[in-house]
């Protein structure tokens, strides 16, 4: 049985996905990613891991402090738009039943501390019994170790939500379940290919699985 459910903040909570994809756009010709659209390289950034990524953008893993870097700094330029983002459809509607149910609600995120406390504070979602952000892109499943610990939760009794290949790959670190967003950044066929435990169109679908 479900007792506590984990939600990624960026395409699965809030819609920054416009912001991401011109930032992703930016980070290309930073790289001097050649011989490729704009849609192209989007569309590769949706559909393949990041050690392919490299591959196909020629991008030494030295470079990655320095990406990693550009993020960061992309993350504080969101704080200027931040007032003009919105949850993606039914999120509200899944998020109060799960309080309205006393699931525990978490939300861990690579994103910025202030970015999501101003999403939360505008769009009236304040239901987090804790919120977690982090410096370490690829280190989610250390915190959802973390979780497990503070509140006393089995591994069979904790869901993360996401939409990143990373996102999943952090949960089989951890030893929890995994429910990828079609809605967010990867493609359908990524959380396929790589054996999600659960893959949802929208948030009524959640409600279902965690209900089960």
């Amino acid at each position: 049985m479900i007792k506590g459910v984990i939600f990624d903040f960026d395409g699965v909570i809030a819609n920054t996905l416009d912001f991401i994809f011109k930032e992703i756009i930016n980070f290309s010709r930073h790289f001097n990613v050649k011989n490729l659209k704009e849609k192209q390289i989007i569309e590769k950034i949706r559909q393949s891991n990041y050690k392919d990524l490299f591959k196909k953008f020629q991008i030494n893993w030295l470079k990655l402090p320095i990406i990693l870097f550009l993020i960061k700094r992309a993350q504080y330029r969101l704080f200027e738009q931040i007032d003009d983002i919105r949850p993606f459809p039914k999120i509200k509607k899944l998020l109060n039943f799960l309080k309205k149910n006393q699931y525990l609600v978490f939300l861990v995120s690579s994103n910025i501390r202030k970015n999501i406390d101003r999403f939360l504070e505008i769009n009236q979602l304040n239901v987090f019994d804790n919120i977690y952000t982090s410096n370490n892109f690829f280190g989610k499943d250390k915190i959802f170790l973390e979780i497990l610990k503070k509140y006393r939760l089995k591994k069979e009794e904790v869901v993360y939500i996401g939409d990143e290949l990373r996102d999943l790959q952090a949960t089989k670190k951890a030893g929890i379940k995994f429910i990828g967003v079609s809605w967010g950044l990867a493609r359908k066929k990524v959380f396929q290919e790589n054996r999600a435990d659960f893959i949802v169109k929208n948030p009524d679908e959640i409600i279902k699985i965690i209900s089960s």
